[in-house]
């Protein structure tokens, strides 16, 4: 990014009562590339249903049965009528749901394990 983008854009930022000094520290450090220094957390990626199949070794149809039973959060972007993934934090806790549930002797799904 063109340095005088960066300008142009913080000043945009700055100029917004809206955002508060904190916001605006963090704003900045991402604009300049250092978010990751700031301490601000990366976003993680959406989990695509593909590499969830693969992780958990569950058919697609037991991975939307989860989603529709609330287990899993699907995402969806504007302008696609179709799920893009799941968010990290959902698969996180599903992945450990189902590593306790193992560890008890029982499967999550019943069928599938």
């Amino acid at each position: 990014m063109l340095p005088s983008t960066k300008t142009a854009t913080f000043a945009i930022f700055r100029a917004d009562p809206t955002i508060d000094a904190a916001e605006l520290n963090r704003l900045k450090a991402a604009i300049d590339g250092k978010a990751d220094k700031a301490g601000t957390p990366t976003a993680r990626p959406l989990v695509k249903r593909s590499e969830l199949k693969r992780l958990t070794g569950l058919s697609v149809v037991s991975i939307d049965r989860y989603a529709r039973m609330g287990f899993l959060v699907r995402v969806h972007l504007g302008g696609s009528s179709r799920a893009t993934g799941f968010t990290p934090e959902s698969v996180d806790a599903f992945l450990a749901g189902r590593a306790t549930a193992n560890a008890n002797g029982t499967t999550a799904t019943g069928t599938e394990g």
